[in-house]
């Protein structure tokens, strides 16, 4: 599995494969996408450690930072773990274009070509890591293009609720995000804080916002039941990760 051997050999842990493989590309994809990618590869192998259901919660996480990246004018792959290879694969970092997560996947894009052979045999392992990489900077991107920022937490929580009761359907959730983000609420950090009772500064709001999409029957769960996943989510992501 050529730089995936020295990193997966001996390790039971998506987490700390994935905080490996980061090691290996940090220089080119810089420190805030780097803590993004460990981050999130950290709570997804807490909260899907078989490596398969990791991937499918993977394709999640990125179908949503994806779509509305895309809504606000990001230019990437539809692949999260092409975005990745190609990372890895070409010689220029995201400090050749002084940071900019978007314009440097837009490089990546229209000037890097993957092996479509290579991409489409991706071990589980390969592509869980790859998948942390090229979300994680659309995940920057969309910050970059709109403010809105989604944390590795938030992300997380959303995408193992669509994998485990939704089907794979994301649609609420991005309608949700572009809510909070219309009534000024960026950091959907305040979201995950407002269900866990921390009571943000913007609670009325987010009170408001949760009335309104029921209303319009647009929310497949109640405040409550919303307000339970996340208990029992953040009770599972904070117990230390086994080897």
């Amino acid at each position: 599995m050529g730089i995936f051997s020295g990193i997966w050999e001996g390790i039971k842990s998506i987490g700390k494969a994935v905080v490996g493989f980061v090691g290996k590309v940090a220089s080119k994809i810089g420190p805030v996408v780097g803590k993004i990618a460990k981050t999130l590869g950290t709570i997804v192998g807490k909260i899907a450690p078989v490596i398969e259901v990791a991937v499918t919660v993977f394709e999640i996480i990125h179908k949503i930072v994806h779509s509305l990246g895309k809504a606000h004018g990001v230019e990437a792959d539809d692949d999260a773990a092409e975005i990745g290879m190609k990372v890895e694969q070409d010689d220029k970092s995201i400090d050749d274009f002084d940071g900019n997560a978007s314009e440097y996947l837009k490089y990546l894009k229209h000037n890097v070509k993957v092996d479509p052979e290579k991409l489409k045999n991706l071990s589980p392992e390969e592509k869980v890591c790859y998948q942390a990489v090229g979300t994680s900077l659309e995940t920057k991107a969309l910050k970059e293009k709109s403010g809105i920022e989604l944390t590795p937490e938030c992300l997380a929580f959303f995408a193992r609720i669509v994998n485990e009761k939704l089907k794979g359907n994301t649609e609420w959730v991005e309608l949700f995000i572009n809510k909070l983000s219309e009534a000024g609420i960026n950091n959907s950090q305040d979201l995950m804080d407002y269900l866990l009772g921390k009571k943000p500064e913007n609670s009325d709001q987010i009170s408001e916002i949760f009335s309104a999409l029921d209303q319009e029957n647009n929310l497949p769960f109640t405040k409550n039941e919303l307000i339970r996943e996340a208990t029992a989510y953040y009770d599972r992501i904070n117990k230390p990760e086994n080897d």
